[in-house]
């Protein structure tokens, strides 16, 4: 018996889009995914955040540093330690101003009074005063002491290209390294977005089906 047949059934298993088969050699695509931050709430308790009206993310990477050493002339290689890179994320900044509050309550949690100064007062306070605090008697560049010290525990990066084929990202312990926002131009037609760039202690990739519990709560959050 030839292999044509064995060749052939493997071709209609791997490329066959009857069902809820998958097509295992066809790469995922890059606008099937979902974001999620888990923040500290209010209360003590965690609390999700769904990034609907996102633009772009980029996936964890690192690099790893080496060092050459010498092995009687011989070159040997070896890792003395990862780096991980920044993640970039880009979200619209849309009339409900949801992703608006998300950066004043994440500016509240560390700062005492950026991005969530109420009224003109707050900056009222006599350079020469001993205590340099405004009338509010709170340093403007004042760095709050938390017991936990991250505002936001994690990102979720959900991609789902079947039930079958469920891949969620986890970045740990991020934080915000900068916040920038779109320039305004009257000749440009383009909506408002805010570019974020973050970094983090740690991430771990898994893959799954959205019969297993873990994967089918992801999944349902990004697409129901």
């Amino acid at each position: 018996m030839g292999l044509g047949k064995y060749l052939g059934d493997a071709a209609t298993t791997l490329y066959n889009t009857e069902g809820n088969q998958i097509q295992s050699f066809i790469p995922r695509s890059k606008f099937n995914f979902g974001v999620i931050l888990t923040l500290v709430g209010t209360d003590g308790a965690d609390k999700s955040l769904s990034l609907t009206k996102i633009a772009g993310v980029t996936m964890p990477s690192y690099s790893t540093r080496t060092q050459t050493l010498n092995q009687y002339n011989k070159k040997r290689v070896v890792q003395v330690g990862v780096d991980y890179q920044p993640i970039q994320l880009t979200a619209y900044d849309d009339t409900s101003g949801e992703f608006e509050e998300f950066l004043k309550n994440y500016s509240r949690y560390y700062f005492g009074q950026t991005l969530t100064v109420d009224d003109a007062g707050s900056f009222d306070y006599d350079l020469l005063n001993d205590s340099f605090a405004s009338n509010s008697g709170y340093s403007q560049a004042g760095l709050k002491i938390r017991e936990t010290k991250n505002y936001i525990k994690n990102i979720r990066i959900i991609r789902t290209s079947s039930k079958e084929d469920v891949n969620v990202i986890t970045i740990y312990n991020p934080f915000i390294q900068s916040i920038t926002p779109s320039d305004l131009n009257y000749s440009d037609s383009a909506p408002v977005s805010y570019s974020l760039s973050f970094m983090y202690e740690g991430f771990d990739i898994r893959s799954g089906s959205q019969s297993q519990d873990f994967f089918n709560e992801y999944y349902n959050l990004v697409n129901d």
